[in-house]
């Protein structure tokens, strides 16, 4: 099964972002099967390579998009959807003293 996420590269307190098409349980920063673009966060520029084939694998295809670029191409408005919660903070539990 196939996503589209982000891959994280640049030195440290100065990241950037390509968009890649990867399996779903490959590793984060290893393997990807097509580069979709890239993401400055610093800039919040985001830039992608070839629409047409974006669009392939999205309409055609039906890949599932990771809930961070889900809401990154909602806001560049290259999709037309409402904005998903990508993280929650889990909460901790109370233990009850006797």
């Amino acid at each position: 099964m196939l996503t589209i996420r982000l891959q994280r590269g640049g030195k440290r307190n100065t990241a950037h972002y390509k968009v890649v098409l990867a399996k779903k349980t490959a590793a984060n920063q290893k393997q990807f099967v097509e580069i979709m673009g890239s993401y400055n966060p610093h800039t919040k520029e985001l830039t992608i390579r070839n629409q047409e084939r974006l669009d392939y694998w999205i309409n055609e295809q039906h890949v599932e998009l990771s809930e961070t670029v889900h809401n990154l191409f909602v806001t560049k408005e290259l999709i037309k959807d409402k904005k998903v919660k990508s993280f929650t903070i889990p909460k901790k539990e109370v233990v009850a003293e006797e």
